[in-house]
């Protein structure tokens, strides 16, 4: 009789540990999704960091490279956003260079 209220308590205890942990996955991806809001900077920011003067910057804002939120008079950055676009336009650049490498070889033979 003592080893089925061991086992029924066993059970009371999983299931107590299935709900704490139903609990903290839900608290888990609550706090996740409002990591997701973007995190902005200003110019000054983000052209430190990006070890760049503010009127290159402006620059690649004005030819589309780098996206940027305008809210009143102020421009701001989204810095994964900029990361991101860097990236790709670093990988573009890249590919053309190697494809205009690969045509003057050609042209050479």
């Amino acid at each position: 009789m003592q080893e089925i209220k061991k086992l029924f308590d066993s059970i009371d205890k999983i299931d107590t540990l299935f709900t704490e942990m139903e609990n903290l996955k839900a608290e888990i991806a609550c706090v996740k999704s409002s990591t997701k809001t973007p995190i902005l900077v200003s110019e000054k920011q983000i052209s430190t960091e990006l070890n760049i003067c503010t009127k290159t910057l402006r620059k690649y804002r004005q030819l589309n490279i780098l996206p940027f939120r305008k809210i009143g008079r102020r421009v701001l950055y989204e810095r994964n956003e900029v990361m991101q676009s860097l990236n790709e336009a670093n990988r573009t650049d890249s590919a053309i260079r190697i494809k205009s490498k690969l045509s003057r070889k050609s042209n050479a033979i």
